[in-house]
């Protein structure tokens, strides 16, 4: 199976050309007479479906709201259609999204119902994902009952206690930490 080059990718990107890929491979490389003329997605899905596979990935979300895509889709059998909720420019993060969703992809393939499958993209978003280290010291404080002054004073202390019995310096980390934070 061919892989992609960089190149390819940065090159459909630049086109603005929505590609489709089999296994690891443009449909183009498959199919050679498709890519010949103008065919429309509902004819690729039935090439690659009476071909064997399971699945096409493309970039073109949109396809979910052509009518002739999602009718050909409604009488393939176990033939899943996958592409991203939003356009990704980054093949690293689109290609890790799909790996990293790879196993949950699996659990439709042999149920007999055809579906459009959306990946969410990859974002950190600040108010769910990104978090401080002093709210998880609050919340370690709440759980014990204690202050959050008494959990940095316990937490430095043991940290100290580690260094004084592993470490030739014993304040090797705890010495460097403390003077970053009392630096304005």
């Amino acid at each position: 199976m061919a892989a992609r080059s960089g190149e390819e990718y940065r090159e459909s990107l630049q086109k603005g050309q929505p590609e489709v890929w089999l296994a690891g491979r443009k449909v183009e490389d498959v199919t050679r007479g498709l890519s010949e003329r103008s065919t429309p997605d509902w004819a690729l899905y039935c090439e690659a479906a009476f071909g064997g596979f399971n699945a096409i990935v493309t970039r073109d979300f949109t396809q979910a709201e052509q009518a002739e895509e999602m009718v050909c889709l409604s009488y393939l059998r176990d033939f899943h259609v996958i592409s991203w909720r939003q356009r990704m420019e980054d093949p690293i993060s689109e290609w890790g999204q799909l790996l990293a969703y790879l196993r949950a992809i699996r659990r439709f393939i042999g149920q007999h119902d055809s579906r459009v499958i959306f990946l969410p993209v990859p974002t950190l978003a600040t108010d769910r994902n990104v978090r401080p280290p002093k709210e998880f010291i609050g919340r370690i404080a709440k759980s014990r009952g204690q202050s959050v002054l008494q959990v940095r004073r316990e937490a430095i202390d043991a940290m100290r206690d580690w260094e004084t019995s592993v470490e030739a310096d014993p304040a090797k980390y705890t010495g460097q930490l403390l003077a970053k934070r009392s630096k304005p």
